[in-house]
């Protein structure tokens, strides 16, 4: 994989450490991942301390880093795509910006993980026993999870739409000038539009489930007191 696609490569190991955070807590039980447990009124609550154990912390820091940075790095990866389509930059010319591509899909989400762990933004969620971040702060809900999302989302369909246009302006003058080149082109298209696809449509359907739960989430707590 070379730029503009070498992105696609980093977007699955993001959601390869995601999956490895719901394994490692199913093989550490509830309460081997550091949540405290409560019992009010005779049930099972779980929840997390400010003293939470370093599994949850470990738990925590995948499942929210591993989203975050696989938006960023889709994100990256239209800008890249526009970036050669619609501003006609050479694989070599973005090649040699990586470094910066790399620290901010990385370092923005690290950052975040590491503050909201320090401010003890985080706690377990009660049908997951995930670490998360706090559920019953809508602000930080607002904030730390459908913000970057939807900003991810909306900004990268903005450069997906801008440079799958300008594809099809050069696929087609490719193609009436007899230039085979307009073959890879369709290639090239069809991977990042088919990724694209299975990128947003799930994550599209975790960033409603956000927005109905923090919509519901009042109602769901006082009908169960």
């Amino acid at each position: 994989f070379r730029y503009p696609e070498r992105p696609i490569v980093w977007v699955s190991a993001s959601h390869l450490l995601f999956a490895g955070a719901h394994l490692l807590r199913v093989w550490l039980g509830p309460q081997a991942a550091g949540c405290a447990v409560g019992d009010p009124a005779g049930q099972q609550v779980y929840r997390v301390s400010r003293h939470a154990g370093h599994w949850c912390a470990v738990i925590f820091l995948l499942v929210y880093f591993a989203p975050l940075a696989g938006c960023l790095w889709w994100l990256l990866l239209t800008v890249c795509w526009y970036l050669c389509a619609a501003r006609k930059w050479a694989h070599e010319a973005i090649q040699q910006r990586s470094v910066w591509l790399h620290l901010l899909a990385w370092g923005a989400p690290l950052l975040l993980s590491v503050s909201l762990l320090v401010l003890h933004r985080v706690k377990a969620d009660e049908l997951t026993h995930l670490c998360v971040v706090d559920p019953t702060d809508r602000v930080n809900i607002i904030a730390f999870v459908i913000s970057p999302t939807a900003a991810c989302l909306a900004i990268g369909l903005g450069f997906l739409t801008s440079a799958l246009c300008s594809s099809a302006s050069v696929r087609h003058s490719l193609k009436w000038s007899g230039n085979e080149g307009f073959r890879r082109l369709e290639k090239l298209m069809t991977k990042i539009c088919l990724l694209s696809f299975l990128f947003v449509l799930p994550t599209g359907c975790v960033l409603a489930v956000s927005l109905y739960e923090l919509a519901e989430r009042d109602k769901w707590i006082a009908s169960l007191e």
